[in-house]
């Protein structure tokens, strides 16, 4: 009779414990992840066999719990048109013990953005990516009815009349950024899109007080933050030590404290602003809760 599951894994275990206790501690670790990996596709037959839910297309792999890992972060777009080719517009797969489900094309994705937040919640899914760039309370690290006021809210002060304001804003941030540059020498015309785009749409939304005080410097700390939208962030616990991390979670603290003077000093004086800062200092919830 050929040996279970758990006696080889035992026989290589008691194998490897002649060795280094690193030795051991790997060989342990494999063994329980390989076991993890079976235990985690015998529960997914066995959920979908007991609702008699059709659950979309699972592409296998050989690898415990980094699943296709490797290949989707080597070539996402390739791996994901492979997908295609060989099991339609839907399907799912794993990564680092996480299961992704793919809807790839118009039709596809209909279902998903006609779906009900109650069928599938974005919240669950988002909030890991988000609240650490955004914070707390806001965006998707709220209930969905409280982050659909906060649309509502932002909605207000995105108006027509208000983008026509910005036009003439937009033209003097452009003239005065490409003015600085003189008449000779060379630059990255991504990084300095970048950088004109921040000081326009700070201007136009923030207010002319965070306009005042932005330079190279605090441009870099929204570029940190925007960095916190990775892979890495969707798969990995935050606490992790990545530069990423370390980079989003510390332009996040002085951005945070940045805003909170200017808001502090806006609220203590009696002068109003036109802007999208004074319409979020000024909405409130449908039970009266400043935002």
């Amino acid at each position: 009779m050929e040996p279970s599951w758990f006696e080889a894994g035992g026989s290589v275990v008691e194998k490897v414990a002649a060795g280094s206790p690193l030795s051991l501690l790997l060989a342990a670790s494999a063994f329980a992840l390989s076991l993890g990996y079976l235990f985690q596709l015998g529960a997914r037959q066995q959920r979908q066999s007991a609702s008699g839910q059709k659950y979309p297309p699972y592409i296998p792999s050989n690898i415990p719990f980094l699943g296709h890992a490797i290949a989707f972060g080597r070539n996402p777009i390739q791996f994901l048109e492979d997908a295609y080719e060989k099991y339609g517009p839907v399907f799912s797969f794993t990564m680092v013990g996480k299961t992704f489900t793919y809807l790839l094309g118009s039709d596809a994705a209909a279902l998903l953005f006609n779906s009900k937040n109650e069928e599938l919640n974005a919240e669950e899914v988002y909030s890991r990516l988000t609240t650490p760039v955004f914070g707390k309370g806001v965006a998707y690290d709220v209930p969905n009815a409280v982050f659909l006021e906060q649309k509502k809210m932002l909605k207000t002060g995105l108006n027509i009349n208000q983008f026509k304001n910005h036009i003439s804003i937009i033209e003097k941030e452009t003239i005065e950024y490409f003015k600085s540059w003189g008449d000779k020498g060379k630059r990255n015309l991504f990084e300095a899109l970048s950088e004109l785009i921040i000081l326009t749409a700070s201007h136009c939304l923030h207010g002319k007080e965070i306009r005042s005080i932005l330079n190279e410097k605090v441009a870099q700390l929204y570029a940190d933050l925007d960095g916190g939208f990775t892979h890495a962030a969707w798969l990995l616990p935050g606490w992790l030590p990545l530069p990423s991390f370390r980079c989003r979670d510390r332009a996040h603290r002085k951005l945070k404290s940045i805003f909170y003077e200017v808001i502090q000093k806006r609220r203590q004086s009696s002068m109003r602003e036109d802007d999208m800062l004074q319409t979020l200092l000024d909405v409130t919830y449908k039970y009266v809760k400043l935002l």
